[in-house]
């Protein structure tokens, strides 16, 4: 059978002001003409489609209960230049100042993500982000297909399959939350669910956390890598692919 063609988008370039969406940091997983991981859709006031804000990207809830997200107007940039060749293709980006709220100012100190795709199939995105309350927590978001119930960490699109692993933060707690797409009928208030949400949340209690996600673009059915730690070494079906900072 011949390879099927993967594709990845990274969006970290300077982010649009007004009205436009918001989502520095965010990534895309394409396998073939199988969206495996895209950004959600929603209904703006005007009844209009547009893309979702902040779908594939951080969020911090506040020690008060405040969300605290990315804001219009701000600055996102790569801390390297984008690597590629046959192997792997990667680039590390900075996004502290989208998190800049013009009057509380920002909830981190430092925030950047990392991602490696390991061709032909494997994806890791990896963030290290520096708050400044450690009750404030980090949750990490991303867009999944209706296909992803009743499991959260894969599931099946066209003739593709996506198998998601959560290395880091090792205590987290999983939410699932609706994407609701469409303009209720006249006299109802009913949407159509349109995809899902699946965060991860951190515990909280220290200024520093990690997360380290690691994705394997599949055909539909096919057995996944084992995911595997070894002290800072992250490996993929025993390959080395990920060494996590000294601490």
């Amino acid at each position: 059978m011949a390879d099927v063609p993967i594709q990845i988008h990274f969006c970290a370039g300077d982010l649009m002001s007004d009205h436009g969406d918001l989502g520095a940091g965010e990534f895309c997983l394409i396998r073939g003409a199988d969206q495996l991981i895209v950004p959600a859709r929603i209904t703006a006031h005007d009844g209009t489609e547009r893309q979702a804000d902040q779908v594939n990207c951080l969020t911090f809830l506040s020690p008060a209960g405040q969300i605290q997200r990315q804001w219009s107007d701000r600055k996102a940039f790569y801390v390297t230049p984008p690597t590629d060749n046959a192997q792997f293709f990667t680039c590390e980006a900075e996004l502290s100042d989208c998190y800049r709220h013009p009057n509380e100012g920002s909830p981190v100190t430092s925030y950047r993500r990392a991602i490696l795709w390991q061709k032909p199939d494997v994806l890791i995105v990896y963030d290290r982000v520096v708050k400044k309350n450690a009750l404030t927590k980090a949750r990490w978001h991303i867009n999944a297909p209706l296909s992803a119930t009743p499991s959260m960490m894969r599931w099946d699109v066209g003739e593709s399959s996506l198998e998601w692993s959560v290395v880091l933060p090792v205590a987290s707690q999983m939410l699932r939350v609706p994407q609701m797409l469409g303009t209720p009928l006249a006299g109802t208030t009913t949407k159509t669910l349109s995809s899902y949400d699946l965060q991860v949340q951190e515990a909280g209690g220290t200024l520093s956390v990690e997360f380290l996600n690691v994705f394997q673009a599949l055909p539909k059915g096919g057995v996944p890598k084992p995911v595997t730690r070894t002290g800072n070494i992250i490996s993929v079906g025993g390959v080395a692919v990920w060494v996590l900072p000294a601490q």
